[in-house]
């Protein structure tokens, strides 16, 4: 007779085999294939090595066109486990969504590897890099437009003689709510209250202090949390705040997850009736696959680049592949910008970012233009091998930060928004790109 499933042992086992069991590196702890799955090009010289781990890649498109899924139940079912699972639907269901667990682990774990090995050094040259290119903006100005949205809201209230409680997700350094409480007049500041809420001890203990000298009361006004943007709804003393704060607030954190759903269900609990959710993130599609195809002009894309449409034909990508559009960004007021030309923006940005010279960022984008004319692959890790061993700009060292990340455009953070309720079927958040760029976009939503 069988043994009866026991609630969470395949879960434990999942976990372990990726990585995100212990407190020591992923490197360390994953499975040997799983590892290599998720970080192939660990191996390879600076700076293909630079592609970071692969679980980071938003699950709408790592499900299926990075074959994440498929390639966990394949890895990990064993003939044991396919017969428990086969025979046990509650064990079928726990596999399952261990998978899907397991991954969105392993991206927070990633990404906190990554910075904090990052120096301070490291980042200011980072954002040094970014000043430098000019017409595009930063993100300290992208922090300096969502803090005018934020503190529009928050003096409505204050000057009506409400008090006002704001949330940062992903408080980080405090570059996203400094600028909104410094855009609040002193005398109002009495009667608000900030929840910071980030996975970092460093940043919570920093930003707290930073807001303690713009004159919030550090016991009263300031609260710390330590959370993992996936697991709000989970955390215990974050749930105390549930449906208390008049604005929810984040800048450059959400990507940190590599499924969006969870985040969204906390912030619609911790918003009030008609409290308002304003962000900005980094949007573009070029990491829907790892092979990336410029659909020809006149073409509709799917949201996911699985195919195009033209007229009544249609046209399927390959494995491992993913359509680009040539047409604008859907879901955007206003400025909306051409999604190839998102996707061909980053990827040549990831070049300076890397430590090469202007001229190597020219050499690509006349390489990505050619494919993109053709309809050819655009492999991008393939293109940096081509960059193995060059020279890199003089007195510029090897670069720290690494280039897959959870970026997604703003239709896909729309329809999650929809499916869990937080805004009508027919709702349009306000979304608009940065006139100066198209890869930063601003959002506003209202909880109903």
């Amino acid at each position: 007779m069988p043994k009866p499933h026991k609630p969470g042992e395949i879960r434990k086992r999942i976990f372990k085999a990726t990585g995100v069991a212990g407190k020591r590196k992923l490197a360390e702890l994953s499975r040997f294939d799983i590892q290599r799955h998720f970080d192939p090009h660990a191996g390879r010289r600076y700076p293909a090595r630079m592609s970071s781990d692969a679980s980071r890649i938003p699950i709408e498109y790592g499900a299926r066109q990075w074959g994440h899924i498929d390639f966990m139940r394949n890895a990990l079912k064993s003939p044991a486990l396919a017969r428990e699972i086969a025979k046990d639907p509650l064990a079928r269901i726990e596999f399952e969504r261990a998978i899907f667990d397991a991954i969105q682990e392993r991206a927070l774990k990633a990404y906190a590897e990554e910075w904090s090995a990052l120096s301070p050094k490291a980042i200011s040259r980072l954002i040094g890099r970014a000043k430098a290119t000019g017409k595009k903006p930063t993100p300290a100005i992208a922090n300096q437009h969502n803090a005018a949205m934020v503190a529009q809201e928050a003096k409505a209230m204050l000057q009506k003689g409400k008090s006002v409680t704001i949330v940062d997700l992903g408080c980080g350094g405090g570059g996203t709510i400094m600028p909104a409480i410094a855009s609040i007049p002193k005398e109002l500041r009495s009667k608000v209250r900030v929840i910071l809420v980030d996975l970092m001890p460093k940043g919570l203990r920093s930003t707290k202090q930073k807001l303690m000298r713009r004159g919030l009361n550090g016991e009263g006004q300031v609260v710390t949390v330590r959370a993992n943007l996936s697991k709000l709804v989970e955390n215990n003393k974050l749930a105390q705040f549930f449906g208390t704060a008049d604005i929810v607030t984040s800048g450059a954190a959400l990507h940190h997850v590599a499924s969006i759903e969870p985040t969204f269900k906390g912030v619609k609990r911790l918003l009030k009736r008609n409290g308002s959710f304003i962000f900005w993130d980094w949007g573009h599609a070029a990491w829907r696959a790892p092979r990336l195809v410029i659909a020809p002009e006149g073409t509709r894309v799917d949201k996911y680049g699985r195919f195009y449409e033209k007229g009544a034909r249609t046209k399927h990508a390959e494995k491992g592949t993913a359509f680009i559009g040539r047409g604008k960004t859907r879901g955007v007021a206003g400025n909306s910008p051409r999604e190839h030309r998102a996707v061909r923006e980053i990827l040549s940005t990831w070049i300076s970012l890397l430590h090469f010279p202007e001229r190597r960022k020219a050499e690509f984008l006349q390489w990505f233009d050619r494919k993109a004319a053709r309809g050819e692959p655009i492999e991008f890790g393939k293109y940096l091998k081509r960059l193995e061993g060059t020279r890199r700009e003089s007195g510029l060292p090897q670069a720290e930060i690494k280039y897959w990340e959870g970026h997604r455009p703003p239709e896909l953070y729309h329809d999650a928004m929809r499916r869990i309720g937080m805004i009508g079927e027919k709702t349009r958040p306000f979304t608009m790109y940065s006139t100066q760029s198209p890869l930063l976009y601003q959002m506003k939503v209202r909880k109903a």
